[in-house]
């Protein structure tokens, strides 16, 4: 059960990881009726670097 749970957690952070990035690229302004990452106050642009933090810590789970 706890490699389930596991493979449930590397799966959120990929579907975060494309939603991140997506968002920016729509430049879309919500997501599930709350604003988008980017766009909270102090965030902007630097959400892609959060993008980027999820993708390195999927490839470390995944090794």
């Amino acid at each position: 059960m706890n490699r389930m749970a596991e493979c449930a957690s590397l799966l959120e952070l990929i579907q975060s990881f494309y939603l991140i990035l997506d968002d920016i690229m729509d430049e879309a302004e919500t997501r599930r009726g709350k604003p988008c990452w980017y766009k909270e106050p102090h965030i902007g642009l630097g959400a892609i670097n959060d993008a980027l933090l999820l993708d390195t810590f999927i490839e470390e789970i995944i090794r």
